[in-house]
């Protein structure tokens, strides 16, 4: 994994779950210097260390890996939206999308 774009990576997740880096740390019983080192590469990010930031962020474990893709602000809000309901309200959503989008087009 490149180090930048890991750095980039777990920047941005903790970002997004609007912590700082004092804050990521107390919630994990580490200390700040921990997810400094991890943010620059340098930390040793074991697939438990990233399970952990990953449920703590809100994300995906595998989000955290280079390859695998992030979301918008806007999605990931939506995204959490729809995991705080339940699941007949998830199911009300879909109906409203599948409603909203109409019948599927027919390419000629």
């Amino acid at each position: 994994m490149a180090k930048d774009n890991r750095r980039e990576r777990l920047i941005y997740c903790r970002k997004a779950a609007g912590l700082t880096q004092q804050q990521a740390a107390d919630a994990l019983g580490w200390t700040r210097e921990s997810i400094a080192k991890l943010e620059g590469g340098n930390g040793g990010l074991t697939e438990t260390k990233r399970n952990q930031l990953a449920k703590l962020y809100g994300f995906a474990s595998w989000q955290l890996l280079e390859s695998a893709p992030l979301l918008t602000q806007q999605e990931l809000k939506v995204v959490r939206l729809l995991q705080s309901l339940d699941q007949k309200k998830v199911e009300a959503v879909e109906l409203l999308l599948e409603q909203l989008a109409g019948p599927p087009s027919q390419k000629e």
